[in-house]
């Protein structure tokens, strides 16, 4: 589950989405959406939050549903990791190609409930 990805070739956009195995034992299929909220680089703490029940489930930000899925064909059984992470790669298809030079960024995370 991506609760936020923020690929910073994709001008601010925030990502959400769930990765899940199309038969049960194998193979890589996903569900989500994008859209540009102007919260990314803006300076500010936000918080970004992934509610799951048996049901499906819905992504939000600082208290709003922008993304929700109740597809029982894209449910999600199974127990979860939780990640998080800077990631910086040369994917010019997805994160966009980083600056060259000393680059570096930063993620701050004020508290996980």
């Amino acid at each position: 589950i991506d609760i936020m990805e923020a690929p910073g070739g994709k001008n601010g956009s925030v990502h959400w989405t769930v990765h899940y195995a199309s038969n049960g034992s194998g193979g890589s299929q996903s569900v989500g959406k994008s859209q540009n909220l102007g919260t990314v680089g803006d300076g500010k703490f936000h918080w970004y939050e992934v509610v799951w029940w048996r049901e499906g489930y819905e992504f939000f930000v600082d208290n709003t549903s922008y993304f929700s899925n109740w597809d029982s064909n894209k449910r999600i059984n199974a127990s979860m990791y939780l990640m998080m992470g800077v990631e910086v790669n040369n994917n010019p298809s997805w994160h966009g190609t980083p600056p060259g030079g000393n680059w570096t960024q930063t993620m701050e995370v004020d508290r996980l409930e």
